[in-house]
C-alpha cells in the first residue's frame, strides 16, 4: 500500500510569538517571551504580554489595545497598560554602606496613543504605581499617581538592523500627588549614510530631573535607568543609577557582506549625578568618562547576533582610574 501523505505549514500572521535571549558578563541569562492576539479574545482589540527573567530581574509586561479599523487615519488608540517588575540590586544606603536590596514595582496606566500617520506618535497616559522596598535596614511601600508624555519620531529603516534614517524620542513625567518632582529624557538615533556599506550613528541619552531634592530613600525606582549596553559601554544596563545623566556618541558601521556588520563605538558620559553612589549621602557627580568599544552584528534565522567588546579608563561612579576596565557584552534573538 501507498500512502500520499501532505503537510502543510502556514506562518502566523501578526507575529505572533517571539522568543529572545540574551547573556552578558553581569546579569548572565536573560530570556524575553512576547505574545500578541489580535481580535482575541475581543474583536477589534490587541492584547501584548512580555515577559523577561534572568539573574537578577523579572518582568511582566500586559497592554491592551482598543484598534479597531485601524488605518494611518486613526486619530486615537485607547490603550490599558500593566506592567510588574521585580529587580534586585545594590545601592549605597542612607547610613553609607552597600545593601542589597529588591525592587518590586507594579504601574497601572489608562493611556490615549495618537498616531502621526508614519511619522510616529504621541503617547498621553495617566498611571498609578505602587513600589515596594526589601531590604535589610529598608522596608517601604511608596503609592502614587502621575501622568507621563511619550514624543517619539522614527524614521528608522528597519527595526533589527536599522542602517538609514533617524529616531528621536522625548519623555517628560509629572506626578498628581504625594511627591513633588519632574522627570524628562531624551533619546536618539541618527544614522548617516557614507555609501551602501559605510554608515555612521549618532546617538545620544540625557535624564534631567530633580529627584536629588526628595529624601534620600523616597523614589529610588525612579531614579534607576534602563539603557542598553551597547550605549552606555560601562556596565549600566539595568542598574544606572542617576537623577541627571549627559551621554552621547558615534558608531561607524561598516556592512561586510549581507549578513555581517562590523561596529566601531565611542561613547562620552559628559556628566552623571546621583544620591545614591556617594557614601556622604550628597549629591555626587563623575564627569567625562569616555569608552569604546568594537563589535559584530550578525543576521541569524534565530535574530540578530551581536557581540561587543568594551573598554574604558573609569569605571562608572569611580573617579579613579584604573589599568583594565574591559568588559564584553553577548546578545542572541530578537530585540523585543
Amino acid at each position: 500500500d501507498k500512502y500520499d501523505i501532505q503537510i502543510y505549514v502556514e506562518e502566523l500572521p501578526f507575529h505572533t510569538m517571539k522568543l529572545a535571549g540574551l547573556w552578558n558578563n553581569y546579569h548572565k541569562l536573560i530570556a524575553n517571551v512576547k505574545f500578541s492576539l489580535f481580535n482575541k479574545p475581543i474583536k477589534k482589540f490587541k492584547f501584548t504580554n512580555e515577559i523577561k527573567f534572568g539573574n537578577t530581574i523579572k518582568e511582566n509586561e500586559i497592554n491592551m489595545y482598543y484598534i479597531g479599523n485601524y488605518n494611518h487615519q486613526t486619530q486615537i488608540i485607547p490603550t490599558i497598560k500593566f506592567k510588574n517588575t521585580k529587580n534586585e540590586m545594590s545601592y549605597i544606603n542612607s547610613d553609607g554602606f552597600y545593601e542589597d536590596i529588591i525592587v518590586s514595582n507594579k504601574n497601572y496606566s489608562v493611556n490615549g496613543i495618537f498616531p502621526l500617520r508614519d511619522i510616529g506618535f504621541i503617547d498621553f497616559g495617566l498611571n498609578h504605581q505602587k513600589i515596594k522596598y526589601e531590604s535589610q535596614n529598608h522596608n517601604s511601600i511608596e503609592n502614587f499617581s502621575y501622568f507621563n508624555i511619550n514624543l517619539r519620531v522614527d524614521q528608522l529603516d528597519d527595526l533589527l538592523y536599522p542602517s538609514d534614517g533617524f529616531r528621536y524620542d522625548l519623555y517628560i513625567e509629572q506626578p498628581n500627588n504625594s511627591y513633588s518632582y519632574y522627570l524628562y529624557k531624551i533619546n536618539f538615533d541618527h544614522f548617516i549614510s557614507i555609501n551602501n556599506k559605510n554608515k555612521i550613528k549618532a546617538f545620544g541619552d540625557f535624564m534631567f530631573s530633580d529627584l536629588s531634592d526628595l529624601q534620600k530613600d523616597d523614589l529610588l525606582a525612579k531614579s534607576i535607568s534602563y539603557i542598553n549596553y551597547d550605549r552606555t559601554l560601562t556596565y549600566s544596563e539595568y542598574d544606572l543609577y542617576a537623577n541627571e545623566f549627559v551621554s552621547y556618541g558615534i558608531e561607524y558601521n561598516y556592512f561586510y557582506k549581507n549578513s555581517t556588520t562590523i561596529r566601531l563605538i565611542y561613547n562620552h558620559i559628559d556628566s552623571i549625578v546621583s544620591k545614591y553612589i556617594d557614601v556622604t549621602n550628597s549629591n555626587a557627580e563623575d564627569n567625562n568618562i569616555s569608552s569604546y568599544a568594537i563589535g559584530l552584528r550578525v543576521k541569524s534565522i534565530l535574530g540578530p547576533f551581536n557581540f561587543i567588546w568594551t573598554h574604558s579608563k573609569k569605571e562608572l561612579y569611580d573617579l579613579n582610574e584604573i589599568e583594565n576596565n574591559d568588559s564584553y557584552f553577548f546578545s542572541l534573538g530578537i530585540n523585543l
